[in-house]
């Protein structure tokens, strides 16, 4: 004589599990075909865009003056 627990099937050898692995198989599947597609996705490239040539800033000059050594008149 024996007695069917009512817990015996939550040790993991249910329907439960199944499912489970179904919704696994589903996911890893389309995470597959995303990582597969990913670069048809994209639009198609013609060519590379022609930038203008980058012409460097002059460098302003200071003022330059003479120096003259002269005495000083008052008026």
């Amino acid at each position: 004589m024996f007695m069917k627990w009512r817990t015996a099937d939550l040790s993991g050898k249910g329907a439960a599990p199944k499912r489970g692995k179904r919704a696994a198989l589903i996911v890893l599947g389309a995470i597959m075909v995303a990582t597969m597609s990913g670069c048809s996705l994209l639009p198609s490239e013609t060519e590379e865009e022609v930038l203008p040539p980058i012409t460097p800033p002059t460098i302003s000059k200071k003022p330059e003056y003479e120096v003259r050594t002269e005495t000083l008149e008052k008026k």
